[in-house]
């Protein structure tokens, strides 16, 4: 077992990460109807929808800049060529795989991602990052 490395504001890493390109959509729900269903308990489901291939780059861009790390170029981006569908899961994972240089912006959020990963389909292997130097 390694230790994790500890990423300070400036520093040049390597990441290379696995990520489900879902968004969520947006849905409006009145107020008072979300505070009666919240004080109910019954849990809200928000429907998703696969990110389009041509706007998957600048979408994980935006993912990882959230995360503390800003991406300057995409060394590596395999786009989904087809979905893969997981035995227990209803839907499929719509994985794109990418690696970049980046630099840590926010080391906080960095060490944050690094430890609990970013974004969906973390059950099966993405959103896990991996950093070289």
């Amino acid at each position: 077992v390694t230790d994790l490395p500890r990423p300070a504001d400036g520093d040049r890493v390597t990441i290379a990460v696995d990520l489900e390109a879902v968004h969520r959509r947006a849905v409006h729900i009145e107020p008072e109807v979300y505070a009666e269903i919240r004080a109910a308990g019954i849990p809200i489901r928000v429907p998703r929808s696969a990110v389009p291939r041509e706007e998957v780059a600048m979408w994980a861009e935006k993912l990882l800049t959230t995360r503390g790390f800003r991406v300057e170029v995409l060394d590596h981006l395999e786009l989904p060529s087809r979905s893969w569908r997981p035995q227990r899961r209803g839907g499929a994972l719509n994985v794109a795989r990418l690696r970049a240089p980046a630099t840590v912006v926010d080391a906080a959020a960095a060490a944050d991602a690094l430890a609990r990963g970013v974004g969906r389909g973390l059950s099966f292997g993405c959103g896990l990052i991996r950093v070289g130097a």
